[in-house]
């Protein structure tokens, strides 16, 4: 496996925020990269969420991931009432990735946020409702590039 590797793009006309996860990644990771596209200009926490841990080896504890989960839905709910939940997509490839996330998907869907396990990308966007094809290719090439240019 290659280097540990984390990153993120944001689409703001898009409203989705794409990150990436290679190499051995600690949960820590997930966080500190959470803190640094908060802290991007273009960040709006409005904006849907495509996490893609396909290229990473994980290393963390549920208990890590169900932890975090609520105090990031904490920050959701500073936008009111108003707004419609945000989809979070995580992508994964390995049982340990799945496993990882699967309690979490079933204890976290709330009013602020929708999450959901894919092992491809199409269901995902289809799912986060970008069904218009340049927009998919977009979010695509994106996440093509996270995955490459590392």
């Amino acid at each position: 496996m290659d280097k540990k590797t984390d990153s993120y793009c944001i689409i703001p006309e898009l409203r989705i925020i794409v990150c990436s996860f290679s190499g051995k990644t600690e949960f820590r990771d997930i966080v500190n990269l959470f803190q640094r596209y908060s802290a991007d200009k273009d960040f709006d926490n409005s904006f849907n969420i495509i996490n893609d841990f396909r290229n990473a080896t994980f290393l963390g504890f549920r208990y890590e991931v169900e932890s975090f989960v609520p105090s990031f839905e904490d920050s959701l709910s500073n936008r009111g009432s108003k707004f419609d939940p945000i989809f979070m997509g995580i992508l994964y490839d390995t049982p340990n990735q799945k496993f990882l996330f699967e309690e979490v998907t079933r204890k976290e869907n709330s009013k602020y946020i929708k999450i959901s396990l894919f092992q491809k990308i199409e269901p995902c966007l289809t799912w986060m409702k970008y069904t218009d094809p340049a927009h998919q290719d977009s979010i695509r090439e994106s996440l093509h590039k996270l995955n490459h240019n590392k």
